[in-house]
């Protein structure tokens, strides 16, 4: 069958968008969801009370303290960490969840599978309201929307549907953009308002509103960017009255402020957007980038860029010679651009698949003359439909097992009787890991959760654990500490604790004792108030049989101090040993 013949089934794309989303059925409550069912069912945890609409809050000054002592946040977080966001729609999309199914997760990622069913259909009403004449065309698209790869952990993630939100009402905005009249541009700066309140996501709908005005626009210049003033307008004010309201991000590696340093998030979008563009164009997945080393992340930018540039060369005819393929283009590369303010990941593509899948339509109902361009077009088509297909699929059923660097904690942790009266010290694991365990057992009504959770060093490279006396232990990572991203989320500049700088925590305190050339901690004592041996303290370490980059075999192991005056070396589990 060709691609023409499925172009004129009507309802294809939003059947195979219910099989795909269908997939990711059992991947379960993970990472945030179980934060936010915590919050949600009013649990008692360290984030304490706080209104519905608040469960998008990650870290905030006031709270810090409370859950770095609690082990929600590691011990080297900065107290001025700052991610909290305004998101009241989709807020309360999840509270109607906890108000009719509270224990059924399953019915939890069929309302975030319906809100995918809608997006496909209004990115098929989009690319219809552009290629008037092709109906087919604009089936093809939202088709090739519906099974890209990409679009499977937006889907399966229940706390990211607040991105599935916002493409539903960003598309609104680009569709009201795009008739003609007064009425239907103010209804846009409105759907604009109503947006912003389920994500800051989207922005990404602006990318397509200023590739119309540079594009599709036919009008003198002058009155091209003078319809873009309302927009402009909503958006400084949606800012400061954001940022007034305590909202927003400080002090963080996760999120660069473009407001608050220009040049950072510039240097994020140099970064990020290509990542972006080679997830989008290539399907790389880039959701370890917060594991990746430096050397990784560079690799899979360049490979993104490469790619762009190449697939900007096969297109050039058409984007020479027909606008709307200029628009489609320029739209989808633009709404990357928000999402460069955070650490590339595949769910941050939704709004550039509108884009991406006009233009791979447009390739199949329009075929390039040159050979080699048939060819290559011919294999990005079977990339992102049958290919795409079939990747997004499995990725769908195996999303929750995926994740197991993360909630695998919950399962393998000690659960006996002696657990709620004890500090769990990893001497090796990750934050998430260990806060995902502890509120997974607290919202499922298990007695086996600690009293408290401290992580000494992150997991991913070898650790040198020297104990010195009876209480202490000194340890010095390979690399130093907050060697990755994933370290840097609670401190965005790793190089503020200095030689001699002391944390306290409940069970002990933490003196940083020599730092990496690059100024981070690469040495730290770990005093103790009881002796390493004393009931109160189980020791653990989170480990993998055959440290690899991609390692699928990560366990919480027990964890024996050594003797006084002895060293061990515990192995990390994204890099070999030396």
């Amino acid at each position: 069958m060709r691609l023409r013949d499925l172009s004129r089934l009507p309802g294809l794309a939003l059947v195979v968008a219910a099989l795909v989303a269908a997939s990711t059925l059992g991947a379960g409550l993970v990472m945030d969801d179980v934060l936010t069912r915590a919050r949600l069912l009013g649990f008692a945890t360290a984030w304490g009370a706080s209104p519905w609409w608040d469960v998008f809050t990650f870290a905030r000054p006031d709270l810090n303290a409370g859950l770095r002592d609690a082990g929600l946040h590691p011990w080297w977080s900065d107290p001025a960490v700052k991610m909290v966001f305004f998101r009241p729609l989709s807020a309360a999309t999840h509270v109607l969840d906890y108000a009719l199914w509270p224990d059924a997760p399953a019915l939890h990622h069929v309302h975030s599978a319906l809100w995918y069913v809608l997006a496909v259909l209004v990115a098929g009403a989009l690319v219809r309201r552009v290629h008037t004449e092709s109906p087919g065309l604009a089936r093809l698209a939202a088709l090739l929307f519906a099974v890209a790869a990409p679009h499977v952990a937006t889907v399966g993630w229940v706390a990211s549907r607040n991105t599935l939100i916002a493409f539903v009402i960003g598309g609104c905005v680009i569709g009201l953009h795009a008739r003609a009249g007064l009425g239907a541009r103010i209804a846009a700066v409105v759907a604009l308002v109503v947006g912003l309140l389920a994500s800051e996501a989207t922005l990404g709908a602006l990318g397509y509103v200023l590739a119309w005005q540079l594009c599709l626009d036919a009008r003198a210049w002058p009155r091209r960017l003078a319809a873009l003033a309302p927009y402009a307008i909503v958006i400084a004010l949606w800012r400061l009255l954001y940022v007034a309201g305590g909202f927003g991000s400080a002090a963080t590696s996760c999120y660069h402020d473009p407001s608050a340093d220009l040049v950072d998030f510039l240097r994020a979008v140099a970064t990020n957007l290509p990542a972006l563009l080679g997830t989008r164009l290539l399907l790389l997945p880039v959701d370890g980038w917060a594991f990746a080393p430096a050397g990784v992340r560079v690799g899979l930018s360049l490979i993104g860029a490469a790619a762009t540039v190449a697939i900007a060369w096969l297109l050039w005819p058409r984007l020479r010679a027909d606008p709307r393929a200029r628009f489609w283009a320029l739209g989808a590369t633009l709404s990357l651009i928000p999402f460069t303010a955070t650490l590339p990941m595949d769910r941050l593509v939704l709004f550039a698949g509108l884009g991406w899948s006009a233009l791979l339509a447009d390739l199949a109902f329009v075929s390039p003359r040159r050979r080699w361009a048939r060819r290559a077009g011919a294999v990005l088509l079977a990339l992102h439909l049958p290919v795409s297909a079939a990747f997004g699929v499995a990725r769908g059923l195996t999303l929750g097992p995926s994740l197991s660097a993360f909630s695998g904690g919950y399962e393998q942790a000690p659960r006996d009787a002696r657990v709620p009266a004890q500090t769990f010290v990893y001497v090796t694991g990750t934050f998430h890991r260990v806060h995902y365990m502890t509120l997974m057992r607290l919202t499922r009504g298990e007695p086996a959760v600690p009293r408290r959770s401290v992580v000494l060093s992150s997991m991913v490279s070898d650790v040198s654990v020297t104990r010195t006396d009876a209480r202490t232990l000194e340890l010095a990572p390979s690399g130093g500490f907050m060697i990755t991203e994933l370290d840097r989320i609670h401190r965005g500049d790793p190089t503020t604790l200095a030689v001699g700088d002391t944390v306290r925590l409940p069970d002990l305190e933490i003196e940083v004792l020599e730092r990496t050339p690059d100024g981070r901690p690469s040495r730290a004592a770990f005093r103790f108030h009881a002796p390493l041996e004393h009931g109160s303290l189980r020791w653990l370490a989170v480990v993998a049989d055959q440290p690899s980059i991609v390692p699928l075999d990560i366990e919480t192991r027990a964890f024996t101090p050594p003797a006084i005056g002895e060293t061990v070396i515990v192995p990390g589990v994204l890099r070999p040993s030396p």
